[in-house]
């Protein structure tokens, strides 16, 4: 069992992240809040940005209100549409970057479309 954060780090470079003597270790470690007067959010594209205005500016407004009580990190994930080309990118034995590459291609794609829509 790992008692420091070294001995975590060691399993983590040693066993496979599916092994169930890692998967303890990590549920027994502690914590380690890396900003720890940070308040995280995630934005979903698809749950959120995808929905439009409707779903955006209620959001947007509780950001502005909650930026006076809580220092906030805002950030979105690559989501739904990168996994779906990583897995595609897996299945064809593509290396890692190629995924990342078609993922930047639909960004750009996404971008023009909603230029389009302004």
């Amino acid at each position: 069992m790992a008692n420091t954060t070294a001995e975590l780090e060691a399993l983590l470079m040693q066993r496979s992240l599916t092994d169930p003597e890692l998967a303890v270790a990590v549920d027994a470690a502690t914590n380690f809040r890396i900003l720890p007067d940070a308040t995280v959010i995630k934005i979903g594209g698809q749950s959120i940005i995808d929905r439009g205005r409707a779903a955006v500016y209620p959001l947007v407004e509780e950001i502005v209100s909650a930026r006076n009580l809580h220092k906030l990190v805002i950030g979105t994930g690559a989501g739904t549409r990168a996994r779906h080309l990583y897995s595609i990118a897996a299945g064809l034995r593509l290396p890692a970057g190629v995924g990342q590459c078609f993922d930047r291609l639909r960004e750009r794609r996404e971008l023009r479309v909603r230029q389009r829509r302004m």
